[in-house]
């Protein structure tokens, strides 16, 4: 914008406004449109060279931009105005103003961002709706040169003009280092052919395919697609030992796969990956006789799946009594019509249904239309199925067969995949279902001979009718019959797989192809449906992550088909481990983690400290201990997090081979040394860190006693009470602490009631006994000021409970003048409970009852009392003590109540009426009872599986040898863990031997 043009602006804009409200002077309408243009440079030069510009307003350019105003003709005379100092002087105001937004800030201020690189400001200067159009091409150069990936992507989505202005600056995106703009790049509509041919060989799989689908790729770089993806699966296959499930789903599901790669994934110790081998065309005989010898019947059927599979394997496979292998055989294109005979009037109606659904045999579907349906529906699909196959059938039933009220009446299984085809077969198939049966079923239409008949007498056919898409979305799509579900499971986008995966009428052998889709919410719904066989649910629970796992426990059907119980630990064998030339560890991620976890081979875990994902080498911190040249590695490593944590391994090192990374970690400062305060053992580093780490060298177990004099004098009262619970080994220090703290307590210094924790600092009971005494004497001068610290008090109450002056002390604080709370906190501790007292706490509500009844000190006639309270919370506390009522309580309608008392109780015939109740809650807390023996922890494993049980039998010392094995088979891991550790324990103090 030129000078003369802005002038113009500024003098119509104040023509047009005389006379109105918002008329304004002429020098005001100039700082007004100023900051409207400030956007353009000229703008503000031709505002700084103006006689009626306010100087706040160019100072405020000047702060920003000194070079730039500095240069204009008028900047002698503003240095030298009497008002500029004020003018500079003046506090720097918000920007944008609060009555502006991002797209309307200053260019000054614009150039300030990108060099301050402040992403999050540009970032909302770009996403502004008020940003004029012409910002990209004037800081588009300056922007790009920050390679920030969030700058770039609003680049390209708040900018797409015209391909001429855009085609550059997507040139100069398709080389970032960013994916995520590789792929904008790759998707945008003003991508250019070089762009294209430049990312149509990415090495991320989703940029290349983005790419090459391209409306504008051009077709000279077909070839270069090809040699690509040419490469890229022979990277892959050479890398096939260790590549993921994420990365086999391509090659599982693509028929060419050699045999040679299924043999070498069967190897792996994988049961998913071992079954999408099997169920392969191309799996060799000897995988396929290998998964014939699979001891469980599940893990048969994926040889029953494959296309491949001889007759004689079929035959011997169909003479095994498993809904799994047939369901399977049932699905296979190659079955043989006379094994399909054998599996139409199999027992298993799942079976039954989807052979239907695989089979084009008139006399296999009348078998299966003669078999009894289900006895809770009006009408049942055999009956549709036996009306839809019998060629007499009349146009208008046939018509009729899937319309909504068959689809009611059967509960959905008038839309099965069979009975659509069944129809599309019929020779009276009628004229109003043609054009939607020649859009989803060509073939079979154009094989019915009712509809050839119609050709040959010259008749035309309706023209082939899709769905629109609009109506086949969401909830409505269940409303469409299988055959129409089964073109959309067929499609690659996941989106329309996830709304087709869970149709009751689909083709169930579409379904196993999904397995192969690494998506959750896929698998999760996939683990929702209820019609299917064990094979299916197994296969969910391998390859889905908890969510999966959480499906199919809440699935009822698929509960009843296995309990979904992980291998043992002890049956699972460790996977040999194997290292390529680079000294790198061969195996996917999951399987690296796994491994830098758990091994202990020093040679493997320096190895796996090199990886390269920070994921693996972050795994190697959840072992206790290290050794030094994966310390000493790590401690160098580029992740922040992984360099915090290597101080607590140093410190199990020497001090002297340790010193020289932990200075250097000490150097580094922040949270890593932080990390080094709280646990080296070096007095040298200690004493350095004295001042800034003061702090955070108190929660050290291992200061030098030197330093902990320095806390005695120079440290905050609360950094020497950890510093004094630290070192109660050193008694000398212990008793200078205590000594001090009461010092305090003496002189009224800071919060005294913090120091009260000096009881804890004391070294033997005969100095805590002195100064329990001083304390006391404390409370006594305090007065009523300890109702508003009770907690504080309560901790040392409740550690010496015996103690004349607590009990006092006790006594004071049950009397009307204390608050309510504090009275409640003295029921339940207090040795002396008069019968007023009782009487006042009582009438104090719920909580006061409950102080009460906890309290192993209450008369029996104040017990006897409570005992029939109203609130279970006060029968509850009552029973965790009070063995004279616990077979009152025993049949008490509350569960919290007979729970309290399964954790005290040493009746052994109250036990056993308690763990007859089956509630979970009573039943933990039987697993917590001392009191409780071998036979009863045996007998809770036994009637109840929850997890809550589980761990606390693994825990508890009565549980005998036998139960904790069987604890060993547990389907959850960290109840195997803990009685794997017991047993360990055990083993090693003599006590039993496994």
């Amino acid at each position: 914008m030129t000078a003369e043009e802005f002038l113009h602006i500024v003098q119509i804009s104040h023509h047009y406004a005389e006379g109105t409200s918002r008329e304004k002077t002429m020098a005001q309408q100039l700082n007004f449109s100023y900051e409207i243009h400030w956007y353009d440079w000229d703008v503000i030069a031709t505002f700084i060279g103006h006689p009626d510009a306010e100087l706040a307003l160019i100072a405020e350019a000047w702060r920003f931009a000194p070079d730039f105003v500095e240069a204009q003709p008028r900047w002698a005379e503003l240095a030298q105005h009497p008002a500029w100092a004020a003018a500079v002087a003046q506090a720097q105001r918000e920007l944008p103003a609060p009555n502006r937004n991002w797209g309307q800030v200053p260019a000054y201020y614009v150039r300030h961002l990108i060099a301050q690189k402040n992403i999050k400001a540009l970032c909302l200067v770009l996403e502004s709706h008020s940003v004029d159009k012409g910002f990209v091409a004037r800081w588009g150069s300056d922007l790009m040169a920050l390679g920030h990936q969030s700058i770039d992507l609003r680049i390209m989505d708040q900018y797409a003009v015209d391909a001429a202005t855009m085609g550059p600056i997507l040139d100069k995106f398709a080389t970032s280092k960013y994916a995520t703009v590789r792929l904008a790049v790759a998707r945008h509509e003003h991508a250019g052919p070089d762009a294209l041919r430049l990312l149509c060989t990415d090495r991320d799989e989703k940029i290349a395919k983005a790419a090459a689908s391209h409306k504008q790729f051009p077709g000279d770089a077909l070839e270069l697609v090809a040699q690509h993806e040419e490469a890229r699966q022979g990277d892959r296959l050479d890398r096939l030992e260790t590549l993921g499930w994420k990365e086999l789903g391509d090659f599982l599901g693509n028929p060419d796969f050699p045999a040679e790669g299924l043999d070498i994934l069967a190897a792996r110790d994988d049961a998913a990956i071992r079954f999408a081998c099997a169920m392969h065309p191309n799996a060799s005989e000897a995988l396929l006789r290998a998964t014939l010898a699979e001891p469980e019947d599940w893990r048969k059927a994926a040889a029953a799946l494959n296309p491949a599979l001889p007759v004689a394997m079929m035959t011997q496979l169909a003479d095994i009594d498993s809904v799994d292998i047939a369901f399977a055989l049932a699905g296979n294109p190659a079955l043989p019509e006379a094994l399909q005979l054998t599996l139409a009037v199999h027992p298993s109606r799942m079976v039954r249904l989807h052979l239907a659904d695989h089979t084009s045999s008139h006399a296999v579907l009348s078998l299966i239309a003669a078999q009894p349906g289900r006895a809770d529906v009006h009408t049942t699909f055999e009956q549709l199925l036996a009306v839809a196959i019998d060629p007499k059938s009349p146009a208008s039933k046939i018509g009729n067969l899937q319309a909504a009220t068959n689809t009611r009446r059967s509960n959905g299984e008038a839309l099965a995949s069979s009975l659509g085809y069944a129809i599309a077969r019929h020779p009276k198939v009628p004229e109003k279902l043609l054009g939607k049966m020649r859009h989803a079923l060509p073939e079979l239409i154009a094989a019915n001979p009712g509809v050839q008949l119609r050709l040959l007498e010259g008749l035309p056919l309706p023209d082939p009718e899709p769905v629109p898409e609009w109506k086949m979305n969401g909830p409505e799509v269940g409303k469409y019959p299988g055959y129409y579900i089964n073109h959309l499971l067929l499609s690659k986008e996941l989106s329309v797989q996830r709304m087709a995966c869970d149709h009751i009428g689909c083709d169930k052998a579409l379904l196993l192809p999904l397995w192969l889709v690494p998506d959750t919410v896929l698998l999760k719904k996939l683990a929702q449906r209820t019609d299917m066989p064990r094979f299916f649910y197994e296969m969910l629970w391998l390859l889905g992550g908890e969510s999966v796992r959480a499906a199919l426990k809440a699935n009822k059907a698929a509960r009843q088909l296995t309990d979904f119980r992980a291998a043992p630990a002890s049956a699972v064998a460790a996977p040999a481990v194997k290292i390529d030339a680079r000294g790198a560890i061969k195996g996917n991620k999951k399987e690296r983690i796994a491994l830098a976890s758990t091994s202990t081979d020093e040679a493997i875990l320096l190895a796996l400290a090199a990886d390269k994902l920070s994921e693996v080498r972050d795994a190697l911190t959840n072992q206790s201990s290290l050794p030094w040249a994966v310390v000493a590695l790590l401690s160098r490593d580029a992740e922040l997090d992984i360099r915090r944590r290597m101080p607590a391994y140093l410190a199990a090192f020497p001090i002297e081979q340790s010193a020289a990374i932990e200075s250097a970690l000490l150097a580094e400062g922040g949270v890593v040394a932080e990390s080094v305060a709280d646990h080296t053992r070096n007095p040298a580093l200690q004493e350095q860190m004295l001042g800034k780490y003061e702090r955070r060298l108190a929660y050290n177990d291992h200061l030098a006693p030197a330093l902990a004099e320095h806390y005695l004098y120079h440290g905050a009262i609360d950094a020497l009470q950890r510093v004094a619970g630290n070192l109660e080994g050193l008694p000398g220090f212990s008793l200078k602490a205590a000594d001090f703290l009461l010092q305090v307590l003496d002189h009224r210094r800071g919060d005294p009631l913090l120091s009260l924790r000096v009881l804890y600092a004391a070294p033997d009971e005969q100095q805590q006994r002195h100064h329990l005494e001083r304390i006391r004497t404390y409370f006594e001068q305090e007065g009523e000021r300890i109702i508003f610290t009770y907690y504080t008090v309560q901790a040392i109450v409740e550690r010496y409970p015996d103690d004349p002056g607590m009990q006092a002390l006790l006594a004071r604080s049950l009397g009307p003048q204390t608050s309510r709370e504090n009275r409640h906190w003295a029921a339940r501790l207090s040795k002396h409970l008069d019968d007023e007292v009782i009487a006042r706490v009582m009438q104090e509500g719920s909580a006061g009852r409950e102080a009460l009844a906890g309290n192993p000190a209450l008369p029996a006639h104040a017990a006897d009392v409570l005992k029939s309270d109203a609130d279970p919370e006060v029968r509850a506390a009552l029973a965790g003590w009070n063995t004279r009522l616990a077979s009152h309580f025993v049949n008490d309608p509350a569960t919290e109540v007979r729970a309290a008392l399964a954790k005290m109780t040493s009746d052994v015939a109250l036990q056993r009426q308690l763990l007859a109740n089956k509630q979970e809650d009573v039943l933990a807390g039987l697993a917590q009872n001392p009191h409780c023996d071998s036979a009863m922890m045996a007998g809770l494993v036994a009637a109840n599986r929850n997890y809550a049980v589980r761990i606390r039998v693994a825990n508890h010392p009565a549980t005998s040898l036998e139960t904790l094995q069987v604890l060993l088979q547990d389907r959850h891991g960290d109840v195997r863990a803990n009685a794997a550790r017991v047993i360990e324990e055990r083993a090693g103090a003599g006590q039993e031997s496994v």
